[in-house]
């Protein structure tokens, strides 16, 4: 693998050098990178890389040595960073904190003006403000509303009733519907922002199937009919596209329904917080349920879902004991 022009030999030719004076920030950045693509899954390599590439890298010298990076540079670093128009340029910093904390570890060089970098202070975006909103089933009827489109319809399905990730909904494919059920294998995800590409679901968990209700199969056929894609479920609904809808593209028909029924705007992962209420509260499964539904990796992410969703949950409880008691 070649990261920023050099070879695996070249960069584990780095790795082995006693200090870290004559390393350039490119190469140290390489190296981290090397050695993050071992540890972590390629959906983090790549929004790491992608980060390096986009924000680091174009805003420092990649060919100054990390020893010669003092707070000047880092001032510069921090003016630059703070005249983007990048969203969350906190993530940037911490991206940077890590590389450093590595070259740290790794050959003992302690850089101060990097780990005294303080973070910027953002204000609460109404969609973050959102994003522990959740739809109730009421509310989810309303959004859905005169929606007869069968790709809208299929998606606000998936998202509300099967608690889909948005990754996980852009990796359906056609053969993953099959004889009524509905099997969840693979995600779609953008490589440096730009090349979609397949990978593995977040976790072994994650692989998981549900027998699909009948009227949302209805729905899939009835999209399968008019769509062009052959391939995806929500690829190009006007011509047979090789790649998956967009993630922009999902959000922005998410946002359009939500504000043409006059109803908040839900952050995409809050969609599944939503299905979980409705799991909970209108079908009253119980938290290991809720877990196989979701695909969660561990009970202990569920039960946090409960605590932060339910807490109407203790006035039943508090209710049922005045009941026992008042007979």
């Amino acid at each position: 693998m070649e990261i920023y022009g050099l070879t695996e030999k070249e960069i584990q030719q780095i790795k082995y050098q006693p200090t870290i004076e004559n390393i350039t920030l490119k190469e140290l950045c390489a190296l981290y990178l090397s050695d993050y693509f071992e540890r972590q899954k390629i959906t983090a390599y790549v929004a790491l890389r992608s980060v390096i590439n986009n924000h680091i890298l174009k805003s420092i010298n990649p060919d100054i040595k990390v020893t010669d990076i003092n707070y000047s540079v880092i001032h510069d670093f921090r003016k630059r960073l703070e005249s983007s128009e990048l969203a969350n340029k906190n993530n940037v910093i911490s991206y940077l904190k890590m590389i450093f904390r590595f070259a740290n570890d790794y050959y003992g060089y302690r850089c101060l003006p990097v780990f005294r970098l303080n973070k910027f202070r953002t204000k609460i975006s109404d969609s973050q403000k959102n994003s522990y909103y959740i739809y109730t089933y009421k509310e989810f009827k309303k959004y859905i509303k005169g929606v007869v489109n069968p790709f809208d319809l299929s998606l606000y399905y998936c998202l509300y009733y099967f608690g889909l990730r948005i990754g996980e909904i852009r990796g359906l494919q056609w053969d993953d519907i099959d004889k009524g059920i509905l099997y969840i294998r693979r995600a779609a995800t953008a490589a440096a922002g730009k090349t979609t590409i397949m990978i593995d679901v977040k976790s072994s968990s994650s692989y998981r199937y549900f027998k699909i209700p009948k009227f949302i199969q209805k729905e899939f056929e009835l999209l399968h009919t008019v769509t062009l894609s052959r391939i995806f479920v929500f690829g190009n609904p006007k011509k047979n596209s090789v790649y998956p809808v967009s993630e922009s593209t999902i959000r922005r028909h998410i946002y359009s329904q939500a504000k043409k029924q006059g109803l908040p705007y839900l952050h995409p992962h809050a969609w599944r917080h939503s299905c979980a209420s409705f799991l909970v509260n209108k079908l009253n499964c119980d938290i290991y349920q809720v877990k196989e539904w979701l695909g969660h990796s561990d009970i202990v992410i569920t039960s946090k879902i409960y605590v932060q969703l339910f807490p109407e949950r203790k006035d039943s409880i508090t209710k049922k004991i005045n009941r026992i008691n008042n007979r």
